[in-house]
This record gives C-alpha cells, structure tokens and sequence, in this order.
C-alpha cells in the first residue's frame, strides 16, 4: 500500500455578528484574508456540554498564535501588505499583539523572538464608546537608508565645523 500524503482539514468557523459588522466591514480586503488565516490557526477543542454527555468540537480563542511575516510571503503577501492588515485587525479590534517579537543576533548565532497574537473580541465595541483602542507602535529603528542618511548628515557637520570655524554658529542654527 502506498503511503498517501494526509492533507490538512482546513476547517474555521466565524464568531456570530463578524459579518455585520461595522469594524468588518470597514476593513479592507488584505485585512479580511489576513483575519482568516489567524481564524485557520485556531486549534479546535473537544468539550463537553454542560447539561449533556455529549461533547462538541469548538475554537479555542484564547490560544497564543503565531503568524510570521516569512508565514504570509508564503501565503502570497508583500511584508507591507501584511504589516498594513496587522495594524489594521489590531486597531478595529480583531486580534491582540500579545507578545511583541524582535529578531536579533547574539553570539554570532541568529535567534528569533516571534510576535503573539490572540484573537480578540473587541470588535463587538467598535464605533461604540466602549471600545478599547489598541495600536501597533510605529518601528523607530533606523535602518537601512534611514541609518545611511543620519551617519552621512553627522559626517557632513563634522567636516563642516572641522573647515570652517564660523560654520559652528551655522550648524547650532540648523539643528534648533
């Protein structure tokens, strides 16, 4: 018998209300497709019901999950596109950032820390009162043409003020 490849059941089911929605349907389509691959990762559960012997299969939202930027270029996202749907799902309240990641270097070694997500429920408050802001921070390392401009601007002062004994009065000027 030839061994077959097991394929994987995806199976999801939408929370009741997400349709109608005023924060779904606000959202943009890369946001929407984003959302139901976090809904994908979503493991089900068996529970049993509470006046029954009968259990039942359900998601369990309360689950950390995982969803890398490497994961959506798989899935066919741009890393904008996908940094865009994120901070959108968090903003309207669909998933939560439980745990921020970072990607560093330590001894030479290459270690990374993921982002956590959640799936949330804010979404239910969203345009009401009651809804409980919570945004992404915007990155504020300075990388790539960023770092290049602030070392070569430094660079420039400094043979400025080295040239030309006047132009420190110049450069104190400039930078207020």
């Amino acid at each position: 018998m030839d061994k077959q490849k097991r394929r994987r059941t995806w199976k999801t089911s939408i929370p009741p209300g997400l349709l109608h929605s005023q924060a779904f349907r606000e959202c943009k389509p890369q946001a929407v497709k984003v959302f139901l691959h976090f809904l994908f990762k979503v493991n089900w559960v068996q529970v049993k019901q509470p006046k029954s012997n009968k259990k039942i299969w359900r998601q369990d939202f309360g689950q950390e999950l995982v969803f890398t930027y490497s994961q959506a270029e798989e899935l066919g996202f741009s890393r904008q596109q996908f940094s865009r749907a994120l901070k959108e799902l968090v903003a309207k309240g669909f998933i939560d950032r439980v745990h921020a990641g970072n990607a560093y270097q330590q001894g030479g070694g290459h270690t990374k820390d993921y982002s956590l997500y959640a799936i949330s429920e804010r979404w239910r408050d969203y345009g009401t009162a009651n809804f409980k802001e919570q945004h992404i921070p915007k990155d504020t390392r300075k990388r790539g043409f960023a770092q290049t401009w602030e070392e070569d601007r430094e660079g420039l002062r400094n043979n400025i003020k080295a040239k030309n004994p006047n132009a420190a009065n110049w450069a104190s000027r400039d930078s207020d």
